[in-house]
């Protein structure tokens, strides 16, 4: 089968995939930080390292809660009510999807600031949200059934166990907000490999496995690139400034600078294009071309043996009892269910991808600048100014649509 195709196995697999495991490892922090009562940087990271939880990965938006999904829930607010002030929509009401919602934390936390601060819309919103994981799904439930009863009750908000890429129960007249936080990182990508003779890439990843015992003896194969989805995502990737043109531009320094470090230590003849994403954007264009897509993940991953495998190569890792404790695998051959495969995001690639699929333009914020603009400083500032939710996890950017 192809990368694509294995990982999807290791990670989404009914019987057994890492994220349908009943102990998935993504965790809530035992008590929410107050960073107002914090001195500083090294009391956020006491406060982290104390509340973390065992065995189970944190995401922003469990770590800042509620202020993280507050600010995408003022984001919403604010260009919802310009739609309906320009008359650009019709609708009464906001629609969400969230896909892959993880322990429900953004959507309470969406929800909870338009509880507050515009009651109207809480009132009439209709919240979607699908995960694949049943595991997810219940303590989502179990999470808003607590918050947000009255909207459970009603039928306003609906969890649905089922894979988004699979689904197509929305209407193409409505408008919806479309949320991915920290999912594009975990979809599957395919590996393609470049001939020097040839000066061409022309080969692609596949896996070799026994569908009767799909852990033992795994192999990887090249083979001709045949599979239109590679084909159009590597055409895309290729017409994109490579980091020899940007590193041209002298932008150096800072964040650039530890961009091309990091990129001239992977393997350069090879790289992980990120196809599944591409087949979710067309699934988007073609079921709910109505909508407005918001998507948060990291776009720079630490280094590790894995990950300089090849141009955005995946982490692939299990998380251990302590906050900074892992297990690191060497590659993405591993037995289904066993770790953790997640990606670098490229945006620019994304951007590319959303606009040839949907010929709709989108915007790129760093995590900081979109935090900037829809968060509000006292929320998670703490007393000597250091504000974690604009000052940690610089690796991380928002994708939204660009609207007219």
């Amino acid at each position: 089968m192809l990368a694509r195709d294995f990982i999807g196995d290791r990670l989404y697999h009914p019987q057994g995939g890492y994220f349908c495991n009943p102990d998935v490892q993504v965790g809530q922090l035992k008590a929410p930080i107050d960073f107002k009562s914090l001195l500083g940087y090294e009391d956020y990271q006491k406060a982290l390292v104390e509340n973390y939880p065992k065995n189970a990965w944190l995401t922003p938006c469990e770590i800042f809660k509620p202020y993280y999904g507050m600010s995408i829930g003022n984001y919403i607010h604010q260009l919802y009510t310009y739609l309906q002030q320009t008359k650009k929509i019709k609708q009464k009401n906001i629609k969400i999807i969230e896909v892959g919602a993880g322990t429900g934390t953004a959507a309470s936390n969406i929800l909870f600031f338009l509880k507050n601060y515009e009651s109207a819309y809480y009132q009439n919103i209709q919240y979607n949200i699908l995960d694949i994981s049943p595991q997810m799904c219940e303590e989502t439930k179990n999470k808003l059934s607590l918050e947000h009863k009255r909207l459970i009750n009603n039928g306003q908000i609906r969890i649905i166990n089922e894979d988004f890429y699979k689904y197509n129960d929305f209407s193409k007249n409505d408008l919806y907000f479309i949320i991915f936080l920290e999912v594009f990182d975990n979809m599957p990508h395919d590996r393609v490999f470049y001939n020097e003779k040839e000066k061409k890439f022309d080969t692609c990843a596949a896996v070799e496995l026994n569908l009767d015992f799909p852990n033992d003896n795994l192999q990887e194969v090249k083979l001709p690139i045949n599979d239109r989805v590679i084909q159009q995502v590597l055409k895309l990737y290729q017409e994109l400034p490579q980091m020899d043109e940007i590193q041209d531009k002298k932008l150096g320094g800072g964040i650039i600078q530890k961009v091309l470090q990091y990129y001239y230590k992977q393997d350069q003849k090879n790289v992980f294009l990120p196809t599944f994403s591409y087949k979710v954007l067309e699934h988007i264009h073609q079921n709910i071309p109505n909508h407005h897509l918001i998507v948060a993940d990291f776009d720079l991953l630490r280094n590790s043996e894995s990950a300089l495998q090849g141009i955005n190569a995946p982490i692939v890792s299990k998380k251990g009892a302590k906050s900074h404790e892992k297990q690191d695998y060497k590659d993405y051959l591993v037995k289904r269910g066993e770790a953790d495969i997640f990606f670098p995001t490229d945006f620019r690639l994304l951007q590319s991808m959303y606009k040839e699929v949907t010929g709709k333009k989108s915007t790129i914020f760093k995590s900081k600048e979109f935090m900037q603009e829809f968060s509000k400083k006292e929320w998670t500032e703490t007393k000597s100014g250091y504000n974690p939710l604009l000052e940690d996890f610089t690796n991380t950017s928002f994708f939204v649509t660009q609207q007219d």
